[in-house]
């Protein structure tokens, strides 16, 4: 499966995290640095020195609380992998149809490179829904609308949604699309599953 590299931030921690004894030296390391300069202010500015009592709390902190992004994202990637449909997530920075528009998907299942009949490294470069891998460009644009309607609800949702994804033959590819936008945290997830129509009953229509 291809996804988004973490932020050069985020990339280290887990780095450090995925590293036992690593982790161990981290946060053995950032407490003794952190005591050592408490001490050193407290000579400035005596009442610093109550701070020393949070110190040993602030490292593991920040560890603890990577390491549970960190699980839930490989969970996610896990469920999301090897799925035999088109499947994307992707985190718009608003509940809006332009913020959709700019959107790059942040993960995409293995067998996105199959039905979109391109690398996964170009699929993360793009739209997850670009205009150009459908046969009609503006149908790319009718999802997105038909997505927001529930945005005043605060959830926004379409199943069995039609849809023709051109082949790199230039032959139509029906799919059937299931898609959910929703406020996750303080931002927003975009997930959505495009599966080939004749795995689906073909009298299923748009909800």
């Amino acid at each position: 499966m291809a996804y988004s590299p973490a932020g050069p931030v985020l990339a280290k921690l887990e780095y450090i995290i995925s590293r036992p004894p690593l982790a161990t030296l981290v946060v053995g390391s950032s407490i003794l640095i952190l005591l050592a300069l408490i001490q050193w202010l407290s000579s400035y500015f005596p009442w610093c020195a109550q701070a020393k009592f949070v110190v040993p709390f602030i490292p593991p902190f920040f560890i603890t609380r990577t390491a549970k992004a960190i699980n839930i994202r490989k969970a996610e990637h896990n469920f999301i992998r090897d799925a035999v449909p088109y499947v994307f997530v992707a985190y718009p920075a608003a509940m809006t149809q332009k913020a959709l528009q700019e959107v790059k998907p942040a993960m995409v299942s293995d067998s996105a490179a199959y039905h979109l009949e391109t690398s996964l490294e170009q699929i993360l470069q793009e739209h997850p829904l670009s205009a150009h891998y459908f046969m009609n460009p503006q149908q790319a644009e009718e999802v997105l609308e038909h997505l927001m309607v529930g945005a005043q609800s605060g959830q926004c949702r379409i199943s069995g949604f039609q849809v023709t994804l051109k082949g790199a033959d230039g032959q139509p590819k029906r799919y059937l699309l299931n898609s959910m936008l929703k406020r996750q945290g303080k931002g927003f997830k975009w997930q959505a599953t495009l599966m080939l129509y004749h795995a689906w009953d073909a009298s299923k229509q748009p909800e």
